[in-house]
């Protein structure tokens, strides 16, 4: 055998190597979302969110926002066609 063809054997079982190792570690990362995903749903099932009290202590979150519902509008409400608040009027040019 000579040097040249030693080495290409060589590449070659290297570039296999590095194939097998990324279906491996593919493989691996596929079945780790697998068994994450099912425990997380086995969790979620054992739960009730209803009976789970909210804890609002931290910072970051905000209180629930109140629903907008007809009553909670002004009753009186400029017409669309009617001239902004700030606009100049005729009267404060002369």
């Amino acid at each position: 055998m000579d040097p040249a063809e030693k080495e290409k054997k060589q590449k070659l079982y290297i570039g296999l190597a590095a194939l097998a190792g990324i279906v491996i570690v593919g493989v691996s990362l596929g079945a780790l979302t697998l068994v994450w995903g099912s425990r997380l749903r086995r969790q979620l099932r054992k739960s009730d969110p209803a009976i789970v009290a909210v804890d609002r202590s931290f910072w970051f979150l905000k209180p629930p926002r109140p629903s907008i519902t007809k009553s909670s509008l002004p009753e009186l409400q400029r017409p669309l066609d009617d001239e902004p608040p700030h606009s100049p009027s005729d009267s404060d040019s002369q």
